[in-house]
């Protein structure tokens, strides 16, 4: 019984290492904010990502253009926003959709981009190897 796991028991556990640096930072940040509090606000980040690991079918990370404001983010967390983003993204990948087809045509005209040459650098290169014979 001991090997289990109860409301009260203390887990330790080590950092390996190749813990990244914007962990071990906001690991410290949170320990310096926090203070005693800090294994209280650790084990509630460890039970959100647990909570959402058994939630989550197949997840993905999205790149935002800029940073968000406290709110934003609150919005994206919220379990109604996830699932519309994820209906409209899986829609935009599944059905024949404008951004679905302009990235189709996109890698089309960069296959054909990849041997085409201006007249400009034709000039140059032509410049650059005609050699007059001595």
């Amino acid at each position: 019984m001991s090997g289990f796991y109860d409301r009260g028991k203390t887990i330790s556990f080590r950092l390996p290492n190749d813990t990244p640096e914007s962990v071990l930072s906001f690991l410290n940040e949170l320990k310096e904010v926090e203070g005693r509090n800090f294994s209280r606000k650790l084990a509630t980040i460890l039970f959100e990502g647990i909570l959402n690991k058994k939630e989550a079918t197949e997840d993905i990370i999205l790149t935002m253009p800029a940073s968000l404001t406290k709110e934003e983010q609150e919005v994206l967390q919220n379990k109604i926003t996830k699932r519309l983003l994820g209906h409209v993204i899986y829609q935009m990948i599944t059905q024949d959709s404008p951004v679905k087809k302009e990235n189709s045509e996109l890698h089309e005209r960069k296959e054909e981009l990849l041997f085409e040459t201006s007249a400009v650098h034709n000039r140059f290169a032509k410049s650059m190897f005609d050699f007059e014979e001595e």
